[in-house]
């Protein structure tokens, strides 16, 4: 079995390109899914992967419905 990587709120602020604080208060908003160890915050791999997939803007790959024939 291998563990799951976690992440610690200055690690996840860094890769989201926010603060430590925003992180928090996201966590406490239940936006990010954390646990605790000890009195720090830590938050799966998994969750941050599926927060960046939210947070990525949509791309069009197909054009063609746009152009008028």
């Amino acid at each position: 079995m291998t563990a799951e990587k976690v992440y610690t709120v200055n690690e996840v602020a860094g890769m989201l390109r926010t603060t430590p604080k925003t992180v928090r208060r996201m966590i406490a908003l239940g936006e990010i899914e954390a646990f605790k160890v000890r009195d720090e915050y830590r938050i799966r791999e998994s969750v941050i992967e599926a927060i960046m997939r939210r947070k990525r803007p949509e791309t069009k790959l197909d054009n063609s419905a746009d152009e008028e024939v």
